[in-house]
This record gives structure tokens, C-alpha cells and sequence, in this order.
């Protein structure tokens, strides 16, 4: 994983200078990249799972709908699932 975060880190930095972007779209830009990266990432350790028959949970903000959807059509093994917490406070 330190390559995914350094690649994003890097992305972060090219980026930093846009200067006709917000920082609320230089944030999101930057999201929907390493959320592309993990999910390759993801996608090769399911891959790895499924031929050892590993049982795998992954979980993370990374993880979105689109994503989920996409890892589920092609490893039909993959269960998705959704844990929800009540009374969760933002700071």
C-alpha cells in the first residue's frame, strides 16, 4: 500500500498549483484517485483470495458504490455488505 500513498501523494502535489480550483475540488479530484488506485489494489488481492480460498473482509472510505458494484461483477465471490453506526458525530 505505501506505493498506492506515495502515487497519491505525488498526485497531491502536481496538483497543489491549479490555480483556478477550489480546494473542495482539488480534495475530491484527489479522493477519486486514490480511489481508483485502491480498488486495482483491491481488485489483485480478491483475485489472490479467491485462488487460495481465503476468506478476505475489506473495508475503508475508498470503498464506494461504483467501485463495490464493479469488484462484485467481475469476482462473483465477493459479498457486499454495508455496517452502519448510529449516533456517529462529525468533528
Amino acid at each position: 500500500m505505501t506505493v498506492c500513498n506515495a502515487s497519491a501523494c505525488h498526485y497531491h502535489r502536481k496538483h497543489l498549483d491549479a490555480p483556478f480550483e477550489s480546494e473542495a475540488t482539488r480534495t475530491l479530484t484527489g479522493y477519486k484517485a486514490q480511489s481508483e488506485m485502491v480498488v486495482d489494489w483491491i481488485d489483485i488481492l480478491i483475485s489472490g483470495c479467491e485462488q487460495r480460498k481465503e476468506s478476505l473482509i475489506v473495508e475503508g472510505v475508498h470503498l464506494n458504490v461504483r467501485f463495490v458494484m464493479r469488484l462484485f461483477e467481475k469476482h462473483p465471490s465477493v459479498l457486499p455488505f454495508l455496517v452502519r453506526r448510529a449516533n456517529t458525530y462529525l468533528a
